[in-house]
């Protein structure tokens, strides 16, 4: 498996997974789920939804701005409806059994989930699947005050005992790349599900 042959070669002994279009693909209706946070948000400052409109922000980097202008209600809003939203609307998880199959050799590095998903679905699936005892922390939206692609959710997990250097983010989309990048550590694609959709 490719994961396991650059972690071997590079000496990565942390390891740090996102989660949904990297271990798991949730399907669920993304866009209700945007059409339902978008009618409050609007209500508590309208310009930032513009920006995001006009193509200025992403769909992460929005809640992020509207977190850092309006606090902690907001941030609460965002984790709590995310919460709730997830686990009602959920139709079905896919694995990427390349992931899957990378963890059961990967006994002797340390391993978390990071991700902007909500706990609750994260820990369901998790649970479902026996996989909760192979990651020694997960990092939620419940987790941090923002989401990738600022670098919160690896100070959650980041020892600082071990040069970051020895930390790799494993995930599928910019976001991830952005975080990992601002959080100073190396970062590796999978493209897993681009390929098997």
């Amino acid at each position: 498996m490719e994961l396991v042959k650059y972690i071997r070669k590079h000496g990565k002994t942390h390891v740090i997974f996102d989660f949904d279009a990297t271990l798991f693909l949730l399907v669920m209706p993304w866009s209700t789920w945007q059409e339902e946070i978008r009618k409050h948000l609007i209500e508590v400052d309208a310009s930032i939804w513009d920006a995001y409109e006009r193509g200025e922000l992403n769909i992460s980097t929005v809640q992020n701005e509207y977190v850092k202008n309006h606090g902690r209600v907001v941030k609460n809003f965002l984790a709590e409806h995310s919460a709730q939203f997830e686990i009602e609307n959920m139709q079905e998880y896919r694995p990427n059994t390349d992931l899957l199959q990378a963890l059961e050799e990967l006994n002797d590095v340390k391993k978390y989930v990071w991700s902007s998903n909500a706990r609750p679905v994260i820990e369901l699936v998790l649970k479902e699947t026996k996989l909760s005892k192979k990651f020694d922390k997960i990092v939620s939206k419940q987790d941090v005050e923002l989401i990738k692609p600022e670098p919160d959710g690896f100070y959650a997990v980041y020892d600082e005992s071990v040069d970051k250097s020895k930390y790799l983010m494993v995930g599928d989309s910019s976001y991830d790349r952005d975080a990992a990048r601002a959080a100073g550590i190396d970062f590796y694609m999978t493209d897993f599900f681009d390929l098997t959709r």
